[in-house]
């Protein structure tokens, strides 16, 4: 009876960790939503005219298809975040209202204190697409829960194809991570222009060898390897995931060309091939070793990212930006850029959380050196042409590090009931 009532206790522990992982991660994006909203936070001064009339501009003057995506990206995580952090009982519906209804409120009052920057534009446009993408957000966190049929069928595929776990869920949602980093967007035009514009690189490579890319081809072929490594690893089926893997791949990959702004290139289709020859040549090493094989193959990636030289068009030296986010608030790019800069350490540390258990403080600490490291070949990058040293890198580097662990609950100890079991 004692021992029921021990692992009672111990579930309801990582529990109550796990929701204080989601809040605390709620909590952090919302900030970074209003550090993003309110910056440069000078220049306060009273506006002139009604505040109402000032958000509400002459059409079109504040908007743009960029600004449009922007907006509504970026307010899809915090509805999600709400929306699973909503403990009280509500159905599904009810539940999305809420979650809408908190995320358009706190979009109108950052808009309205946005009035008082005159560095800023405020708008009642960008509430109704914050609105839009909070009400997206919520919606797609319901339909992942077991609440509706379609996220039963998605959980019944889930338990299928993957070994039980949070730690392999947090495997699955990193490679879902990716997809993202890569498609976004996520808006498809099937205009012929957008076609063209989408398979350019790939066909200026096939027209001109000399323009390949060896760099970028290793990052591909590296990062391709260590995410194969966690699709391997999270696997019922050791066999065939190799294919589901190198289909799906291949399909994000596709998706690209239609994906308005995004581009596939050469560089990608050759690092795929050579990603997936060596998944399947080392797939059957022991796990331990082919786990230290991902990640170094995905910190080698990062590092060839960060310092190889950019073309010759973009030739000239750039000083060090101190300004966090400074660069990544102005346009859709900064949004991929810092998708693109979060997953990979994310990667890291769900592999290193494979290998030893540990609490949050203390990953924090052992991340020191890689952080120390990041900020390094940042500070470098102000001496290699064409590259932007920029101190976000290392944030995004102690954000996707420190993220999973709030993912799976603090502390971290004794949460691997079904899922994998550290390595041996």
């Amino acid at each position: 009876m004692n021992q029921k009532k021990i692992e009672i206790k111990a579930v309801e522990n990582r529990k109550d960790n796990f929701n204080i992982g989601r809040l605390t991660m709620l909590f952090l994006f919302t900030l970074l939503i209003i550090y993003g909203t309110l910056y440069p936070f000078s220049g306060w001064q009273q506006p002139d005219g009604n505040i109402w009339n000032l958000l509400v501009p002459k059409w079109p003057r504040h908007i743009s298809r960029t600004d449009l995506t922007t907006n509504f990206l970026v307010y899809m995580p915090l509805g999600l975040f709400i929306a699973k952090s909503l403990n009280i009982r509500l159905s599904s519906l009810s539940r999305i209202l809420l979650t809408t209804i908190l995320g358009t409120v706190f979009s109108f009052s950052l808009e309205c204190l946005q009035v008082f920057l005159p560095s800023r534009a405020s708008s009642i446009f960008d509430v109704l697409l914050n609105g839009g993408g909070t009400f997206a957000g919520a919606t797609f966190a319901e339909i992942l829960g077991d609440r509706t049929a379609m996220g039963r069928k998605l959980i019944s595929l889930r338990q299928e194809l993957f070994l039980p776990g949070r730690l392999n869920d947090l495997g699955l949602v990193i490679l879902v991570f990716w997809a993202l980093s890569q498609l976004i967007p996520l808006v498809p035009s099937l205009d012929i222009g957008n076609l063209k514009y989408g398979l350019k690189p790939l066909w200026n490579t096939l027209h001109n060898l000399k323009s390949f890319n060896l760099y970028q081809a290793l990052v591909y072929t590296f990062n391709i390897f260590g995410l194969g490594v966690v699709a391997f690893l999270i696997a019922k089926d050791k066999n065939h995931m190799t294919t589901i893997f190198a289909t799906f791949v291949t399909t994000v990959f596709l998706f690209k060309v239609p994906i308005v702004g995004r581009q596939l290139s050469m560089e990608a289709v050759s690092g795929l091939a050579c990603g997936l020859v060596l998944l399947i040549s080392l797939r059957y090493i022991p796990n331990p070793v082919l786990v230290v094989m991902a990640a170094v193959a995905i910190f080698a990636a990062f590092v060839i990212n960060e310092v190889y030289p950019a073309t010759a068009s973009l030739s000239c030296l750039h000083s060090f930006n101190w300004i966090p986010f400074r660069r990544q608030m102005t346009n859709l790019m900064g949004i991929i850029s810092i998708m693109e800069g979060l997953w990979p350490f994310a990667l890291l540390a769900y592999l290193t959380m494979l290998m030893r258990q540990c609490t949050l403080l203390s990953a924090i600490l052992a991340g020191l050196p890689l952080f120390i490291l990041v900020f390094v070949m940042e500070w470098v990058q102000q001496g290699i042409p064409g590259r932007y040293p920029d101190i976000t890198a290392v944030l995004l580097a102690v954000i996707g590090w420190t993220t999973p662990r709030l993912f799976i609950g603090i502390p971290i100890e004794k949460i691997r009931s079904g899922s994998l079991q550290p390595l041996k």
